[in-house]
């Protein structure tokens, strides 16, 4: 069997490095600007984990071993990937919900959001696609110096490192950027509306995004449609994501997360 591409090595490492340092880059920068958002970010992890790690995503391993499920996904695959999409749209709305609600309430700014997307989104990149890409890129190297050859069953995860364009790996990458931004214009949208007590229509806002975008780019990925229309797809979306978290900026009454009793009283020598 062919040796892994280098190039194919190389994408995986560019694609690694902006899924995990992209999220840490964003929290050292902004934390320059707001010493309170780390706690934004870490309860907006939350915000990803327990709906989608630790609830969703078991349920749909669960519904995979069900013939019946897999029999209406076969035969109804957009109405399949309409009802996967509004899943993860409503499990990760309600994550968001529930950090500004139970850790954010009394801080909601624009740092909060801000902070809180930073989380949701960062914590999605490293977990979903710079761990599998830390397996991708230790298999690569390992074959290459022929360490895995006596290996059972290798040989279909070689082919598949071997077979896919550095471009798709390279892909993965900027789409996790691209992604980021967008989670990081839900949550701000969330928290603003939260923030001038119409939380019912930033939940919608976020949910109707939210299910739009992950329907119609699995969508036109099932279409064979070529990988730049779908990523330039992606990136139009993160574009009107920064553009959208700009303009909510200066609608929020505060800017700063407003620093709690005991940090006001420590400022003050008590």
């Amino acid at each position: 069997m062919n040796t892994i591409p280098v190039s194919n090595i190389i994408a995986m490492v560019i694609t690694l490095v902006i899924s995990v340092f992209l999220p840490i880059f964003l929290w050292v920068f902004f934390a320059k600007k707001d010493k309170g958002i780390s706690l934004a970010i870490l309860a907006g992890s939350l915000g990803f984990v327990v709906p989608q790690l630790l609830i969703r995503i078991p349920i749909l391993q669960f519904l995979s071993s069900n013939s019946s499920w897999m029999d209406f996904a076969a035969r109804n695959i957009a109405l399949y990937l309409a009802v996967i999409a509004l899943s993860a749209a409503l499990f990760e709305t309600v994550g968001r919900y529930l950090v500004f609600k139970l850790f954010l309430r009394r801080k909601l700014s624009f740092y909060a959001g801000l902070g809180a997307g930073i989380g949701h989104g960062g914590v999605e990149s490293i977990v979903l696609v710079g761990l599998s890409y830390v397996s991708n890129l230790t298999v690569s190297i390992m074959f290459n110096m022929g360490a895995l050859s006596n290996v059972p069953g290798i040989e279909d995860t070689v082919a598949i490192l071997i077979n896919t364009p550095a471009t798709s790996f390279l892909a993965a990458g900027f789409e996790r950027a691209f992604t980021i931004a967008f989670h990081i214009a839900l949550s701000v949208i969330l928290c603003l509306f939260m923030s001038k007590k119409k939380t019912a229509i930033g939940f919608i806002i976020c949910v109707v995004s939210h299910t739009a975008v992950d329907f119609f780019v699995p969508l036109m990925s099932g279409q064979g449609l070529p990988i730049y229309l779908i990523e330039g797809v992606v990136f139009i979306i993160a574009v009107i994501s920064v553009f959208v978290t700009v303009k909510c900026k200066p609608r929020f009454l505060n800017i700063a997360i407003p620093k709690s009793e005991a940090q006001k009283a420590v400022e003050e020598g008590f």
